[in-house]
């Protein structure tokens, strides 16, 4: 693809957040409340932190491997961040998000 752009534009790579990974899915699907992932969040929170720590590291590979094919720089949206209550964003999707930009190449 960066060929086939002969740098008119930059190549940009992207990649949702774990969290907002895992709210697709817990839910399934996007959600009004977010309840499940929620509920999970809060009852399971060493479940939670698993499968974050499976996400971060798979977006970081998946990010990388991004980088290795030529994308001149890398997203990462967090849609569902927002959802978080202060100090819950900061532990279950900024500490993640942070993972996944401490391993990329």
């Amino acid at each position: 693809i960066r060929k086939a752009l002969d740098g008119r534009v930059p190549l940009i790579g992207f990649s949702g957040s774990p969290w907002t990974l895992a709210c697709y899915m817990v839910e399934g699907s996007g959600s009004d409340d977010y309840r499940l992932v929620k509920s999970l969040m809060y009852r399971r929170p060493d479940l939670m932190h698993r499968i974050l720590s499976i996400n971060a590291d798979a977006v970081a590979a998946y990010l990388n491997a991004q980088i290795e094919a030529g994308a001149q720089a890398v997203m990462v949206f967090d849609s569902w961040g927002g959802v978080l209550a202060d100090g819950a964003f900061q532990t279950f999707s900024l500490a993640y998000t942070r993972r996944v930009l401490d391993q990329l190449i």
